[in-house]
């Protein structure tokens, strides 16, 4: 673990805390991690202004609308002591709603068209059309100078926070994840039942798509569980988005993401249309013909798909390694519906197998894949007040809350050394979870930031999860390497670009091929030439005079 544990210790701006990984283990009820904050702008925090209801600048309150994932409402009771602290050090009563992931974009989108957005909303919209048609149209708020908002304004002057302008002002606040985009690497990953590869005989994991392949067909045909009508893999609730894993296998890159490679010709091109694009193509479509690619794949919506998986009645499922995708959407389901069985002996992830130029390669994407807008409507105190919020939600104060819950009670600070001291589950022996304890701080820690670096560094999180999550990181990092992409195209905005919106394009067009009848080559084709009707070349072109103005190699 030696690539991960170095790396904790360089995180920058957004990852708050950074607690040395050898930290995590151990079975007292004490459990130490060493925190710490760099020198550089990223993540020297000044301490946050104080948030006294009494204070003159909070003396009105004021009450807040926001809409967010996964974010429980059950906090409104008076008893979630995280919420009454924030709620009462700033005057502020939050009213959410909490979005789901099927529909978000529809419903913002609704809600903007009828002027009835909440004040704050989080959603992924940064270099589409739909961005700047809201600033455009005065839909969502251009933000004032911040100097007054310490930590906000350390935030907001980091290159990776810059995607946010248009015009040279900003107009969102992005949801940053990760310090080095590398780290995306488990956000894309297949988890498989390991007991079945174990009792099946697989002693080691698929080495090309054939082995892959015949391994799902053998967790339906052979299963060991003697379980009647077994899906070989199926996927997660949105639905084929995370499938582009398998084109990591042959394109090195997914095809739905807006990245940008360079062709023979020393030309930027956009990742749909990479070598090895339509064998990953070719891959889905003989998953889905020989019956082990779940039939339900495109339309599945809920929580579907892991139901499926968690339940044993699929061998795979296309999803996530991240710590909290596995413990909300995977490791909750299974020890309930098993839990008898222990997790680690029964599920692990397997790995891309390597691409024909004997690479293998990992998942990568800008720091921020979504953000959060400020309400046009807003007025100057209650924007006063948002703003306040988000200062103190990226403080190490405000951080400690969310992530930690109620210092000298959930946990003890000294120094720079943290030890959670919350109550453990008595039957897992592993620390409660902190939305168990405190609802609030399901989903709302992630309003400002995602800070996926904070979770790996959680002292208190469960271990298994932390184990599975952190092994296959590891991995990534030390055995593949990231495409030949380059991020700072990817930040680069055209007319022409912001028309072409090409993620629902191609992953409509990843369900159409999967699904069709005609020949994948037909098919790949036809979608290309669709796209050049849609404007594909006049991006390409734009793009690349873009980036040859601004100096990108």
């Amino acid at each position: 673990m030696k690539k991960f544990n170095a790396f904790i210790s360089q995180v920058l701006v957004f990852v708050l805390i950074s607690a040395v990984l050898t930290g995590c283990g151990g079975s007292t009820n004490n459990t130490s991690a060493s925190t710490s904050t760099t020198e550089s702008a990223a993540s020297t925090q000044e301490k946050s202004s104080e948030t006294s209801a009494a204070s003159n600048q909070f003396k009105d309150h004021i009450e807040i609308s926001l809409a967010l994932w996964d974010i429980n409402t059950n906090w409104t009771d008076g008893k979630d002591a995280v919420y009454n602290k924030i709620s009462k050090d700033l005057n502020i009563t939050l009213k959410a709603t909490n979005l789901s992931w099927d529909s978000y974009g529809e419903k913002i989108n609704i809600w903007a068209a009828s002027g009835s957005l909440p004040d704050v909303f989080s959603t992924g919209a940064l270099g589409t059309k739909t961005f700047s048609d809201w600033v455009e149209q005065g839909v969502v708020k251009q933000l004032p100078d911040l100097s007054k908002y310490p930590n906000l304004n350390k935030y907001m002057n980091l290159p990776d926070s810059q995607v946010t302008k248009y015009n040279g002002n900003s107009y969102a606040i992005p949801r940053l994840c990760y310090t080095d985009a590398n780290w995306w690497a488990g956000d894309r990953a297949i988890l498989v039942r390991k007991d079945w590869m174990e009792k099946l005989g697989y002693t080691n994991e698929p080495k090309n798509f054939e082995e892959f392949l015949q391994m799902l067909k053998d967790f339906s045909t052979k299963n060991p569980d003697g379980t009647k009508g077994v899906i070989g893999i199926t996927t997660s609730q949105i639905g084929a988005c995370y499938a582009d894993w398998i084109f990591f296998g042959f394109s090195g890159m997914s095809p739905i993401t807006n990245l940008w490679y360079k062709d023979a010709n020393g030309k930027y091109m956009p990742s749909f249309m990479a070598p090895g694009t339509l064998e990953g193509f070719k891959a889905l479509r003989r998953m889905y013909t020989e019956g082990v690619l779940d039939k339900d794949f495109a339309t599945i919506k809920g929580d579907v798909g892991f139901d499926k998986f968690a339940g044993g009645k699929a061998g795979a499922i296309f999803w996530s390694t991240y710590l909290d995708h596995q413990r909300d959407y995977v490791y909750n389901k299974w020890t309930k519906n098993y839990p008898d069985k222990e997790y680690l002996d029964n599920m692990t992830p397997i790995h891309i197998w390597p691409a024909p130029d004997g690479n293998r390669y990992h998942f990568i994407q800008p720091a921020a894949w979504s953000e959060s807008y400020i309400n046009n409507n807003v007025d100057d105190k209650k924007l006063d007040r948002i703003l306040s919020l988000y200062d103190y939600l990226i403080s190490d104060e405000g951080t400690e809350l969310l992530r930690y819950g109620i210092k000298d009670k959930d946990y003890t600070k000294a120094g720079d050394k943290i030890a959670i001291t919350r109550p453990k589950d008595p039957t897992t022996g592993q620390f409660k979870p902190l939305a168990d304890i405190y609802p609030f701080t399901a989903g709302f820690p992630f309003l400002v930031q995602w800070g996926q670096q904070i979770t790996y560094a959680d002292p208190g999180y469960n271990q298994d999860i932390l184990k599975l999550g952190k092994d296959n990181l590891d991995w990534y990092l030390k055995y593949t390497k990231a495409p030949a992409v380059n991020l700072a195209v990817t930040n680069i905005i055209t007319p022409a670009k912001l028309k072409f919106q090409w993620f629902d394009l191609v992953l409509n067009d990843m369900v159409k091929i999967t699904l069709g009848t005609e020949s994948v080559d037909k098919m790949y084709k036809d979608m290309i030439d669709n796209y050049n009707k849609k404007g594909l070349q006049e991006m390409i072109n734009e793009v690349n005079a873009e980036a040859t103005k601004q100096g990108i190699k």
